[in-house]
């Protein structure tokens, strides 16, 4: 039974695939947001509303952003093929390809900075007035859970965060976007159509009008990073950075009283065109120099 029901999407097309995928993330979903309910129940009984929100985004994480590509997996590669060769889960990687993954995501922070910025003051026309109202509204809502789930009273919640909002949606969204469904959309099309496709889905996935254009540049360079190395690891390696970088700051600025909005992390390229072209030119150059040591690549 087993053998019949894995790998039975093998040889469908892309279009078809596609579907399946959606699918399962639509059937993962709801049974997420079942279990989330039922992880609601622990609040203020066993747990604080905070921890509790932080279990609920432990399990959405875990059911929709892991069981999602792994039923996928499971479903349309061939019985033979094992879920780290899928995944490019089994490739090695040298510590300098970390480190240039690494420093490639730093010089994409003005840059990131700067956009934000500027897609913040996007003002639609007054006859969809009441569609940025709503923009405005899941805007509010994001960042309010964001600060609660950041907030951290001890060293331990600290950990608890870095695992929460760093690794495990490293992990999952790395298999869900550039695992799953850019390597899906590269079977019909070509790299940089699916990267940027995939880059769309993945922001507007956030329902955050207002960081819209910034996460799409993220996810590009998530995108060909995993292009050009072929390796899922670099990815969740970089991916893990940038939401390690938020954990982390927002303690450090907590503890020191500090406003958020004042860190280098938010800060940095912020109106300021000339590091934003300086941090351009640098981020292209590792791009190049990543590829080349992944040489087994092309482009």
């Amino acid at each position: 039974m087993n053998r019949f029901i894995k790998g039975m999407f093998a040889d469908y097309g892309v279009s078809k695939k596609l579907f399946l995928l959606l699918g399962i993330f639509i059937i993962m979903e709801v049974f997420g947001n079942v279990i989330g309910l039922g992880c609601g129940l622990l609040d203020n009984v066993v747990l604080s509303h905070t921890n509790t929100l932080r279990l609920e985004q432990f399990v959405a994480s875990v059911i929709v952003f892991i069981g999602t590509p792994y039923i996928f997996f499971y479903l349309s590669a061939k019985p033979e093929c094992s879920f780290s060769d899928f995944f490019k889960l089994d490739k090695k990687n040298s510590f300098g390809l970390y480190f240039l993954a690494i420093i490639a995501l730093a010089t994409l922070i003005p840059i990131v900075n700067y956009t934000a910025y500027y897609n913040e003051q996007i003002t639609l026309p007054e006859s969809l007035h009441f569609i940025e109202e709503k923009f405005k509204y899941l805007e509010d809502l994001a960042k309010d859970l964001t600060m609660q789930l950041l907030k951290a009273e001890s060293p331990i919640i600290f950990i608890v965060n870095i695992i929460v909002i760093a690794a495990v949606p490293a992990i999952g969204e790395e298999l869900m976007f550039r695992g799953a469904l850019q390597k899906t959309l590269q079977e019909k099309m070509s790299p940089i159509c699916a990267i940027v496709i995939t880059s769309v889905i993945f922001s507007a996935m956030h329902f955050q009008f207002y960081g819209f254009i910034p996460r799409i540049i993220l996810s590009v360079f998530l995108g060909l990073l995993y292009y050009f190395s072929g390796s899922i690891k670099l990815n969740m390696a970089a991916h893990f950075t940038n939401n390690a970088l938020a954990v982390v700051a927002f303690y450090i600025c907590t503890l020191s009283g500090i406003p958020v909005d004042d860190a280098p992390t938010e800060t940095m390229g912020k109106e300021d065109i000339y590091s934003v072209i300086a941090a351009t030119a640098l981020f292209i150059g590792i791009m190049i120099l990543i590829k080349k040591k992944s040489s087994d690549r092309k482009f």
